[in-house]
């Protein structure tokens, strides 16, 4: 599996995501355990007193992030 597809901000270390049922919060490593989950992801970046936000983005719940085929 890849991250590559994955537009993220430079520096990103942790995901967060936000959904009806609640929000989970893991390493960008472990992003694919988001799959069949949508929702609003926000990238984080970790210090020294906790989290940076970077960026958010919509996830639809499809792990792999596949690339369009343009027609």
């Amino acid at each position: 599996m890849s991250l590559n597809l994955l537009s993220r901000p430079k520096g990103t270390t942790h995901a967060r995501i936000k959904c009806d049922q609640g929000k989970a919060e893991v390493a960008i490593k472990d992003f694919d355990c988001f799959q069949g989950v949508s929702g609003l992801v926000t990238f984080l970046r970790e210090t020294r007193k906790g989290y940076e936000e970077l960026g958010t983005m919509d996830f639809d719940g499809i792990w792999p992030i596949q690339e369009q085929k343009e027609v």
